[in-house]
């Protein structure tokens, strides 16, 4: 065993305790733990980085940091969890939609799911990102995902995108700097939220738009877009009301939605207008929906919590 995997394990296993004992108690947002939490996952991550892993079967390329994590955890990364929920749903045939594709970690098992007689459109629009999302769909050898590097919101254009310089998976569709400047000091402003971030050009669409020649229905769509659910969610009123029994998983973030403007009351309201009810992912098991309240109660702006919502139409058995 090579000297850097010697020092890597302690390292691994501080990490990996420190979030299973202390993780969901806020405890990041309070300084020191943020700085130190964030200098251990920096380290934990980049050293003696693979530059791909297998995880569940597939082969993934890592961005530079490995910002999901999945060389720390391994078998054991959370999102077993959504990807374990996302395959129970999904059907060979099926026509899924990943927005905010990112590497493609999602995509890559809504293609396995869906095989070779199904469709996956995935969505992303930052170029580095969407590289590493080409060469894991070719690693894998999937033939049945078409690659957008577009935006997704309620309108066509063009719009900037904030890139964010440590976090890949946290590019944004608005300045968080800007959006929090009247908000004072508080929880949701911790970290790297207010960053100055370099803008680049890309192009946006919405899915009503991109689907409107589509023949086959819409059975899932996947949406992860830093608080920009909102926008997605209003320029896809047409997929909504034409195919019933599709589902939807979609981060539940009100402190990125209060960023990009369209807030999480009025997000849940308007499913709740489509006749969609809610499930947390990490409470799944116990098949009980949450209502709009109680979703409110628990993720606050002041709170910065996050979750994975499913929200279907049909009730879980």
């Amino acid at each position: 065993m090579s000297i850097k995997k010697i020092i890597k394990a302690p390292l691994l296993f501080i990490y990996r305790f420190g979030l299973k004992t202390f993780g969901g108690l806020g405890l990041q947002k309070i300084w020191p733990f943020g700085v130190i939490r964030d200098w251990l996952s920096d380290v934990v991550r980049k050293y003696d980085k693979p530059r791909s892993v297998v995880f569940r079967g597939q082969t993934i390329f890592l961005d530079p940091n490995d910002n999901l994590e999945l060389s720390v955890w391994g078998e054991r990364h959370a999102a077993s969890r959504e990807i374990g929920l996302m395959e129970s749903i999904l059907k060979l045939g099926d026509t899924a939609v990943d927005v905010g594709a990112n590497i493609g970690l999602m995509t890559l098992f809504m293609a396995k799911a869906t095989g070779s007689t199904g469709r996956v459109f995935a969505f992303e629009p930052e170029p580095e990102n969407f590289n590493l999302l080409q060469k894991n769909i070719a690693a894998n050898a999937y033939k049945n995902v078409t690659v957008v590097p577009v935006a997704v919101l309620d309108h066509p254009g063009t719009l900037k995108l904030f890139l964010s310089d440590f976090n890949p998976g946290d590019h944004r569709i608005y300045d968080p700097k800007e959006r929090t400047k009247d908000w004072g000091k508080n929880g949701a402003v911790y970290d790297k939220l207010i960053e100055k971030r370099t803008a680049i050009d890309v192009p946006v669409i919405a899915l009503d738009e991109y689907f409107s020649n589509y023949k086959k229905p819409v059975a899932f769509i996947k949406m992860d877009v830093q608080g920009a659910e909102g926008g997605v969610l209003k320029g896809m009123t047409g997929i909504l009301k034409k195919y019933p029994h599709v589902k939807i998983l979609t981060e539940f973030w009100p402190a990125g939605q209060k960023m990009f403007g369209v807030d999480a009351g009025e997000f849940l309201t308007m499913l709740e207008d489509f006749g969609f009810s809610f499930y947390e992912v990490e409470d799944y098991s116990t098949k009980n929906s949450a209502s709009k309240n109680f979703l409110l109660q628990k993720y606050t702006v002041l709170n910065n919590k996050s979750g994975n919502l499913l929200v279907t139409r049909e009730s879980i058995r």
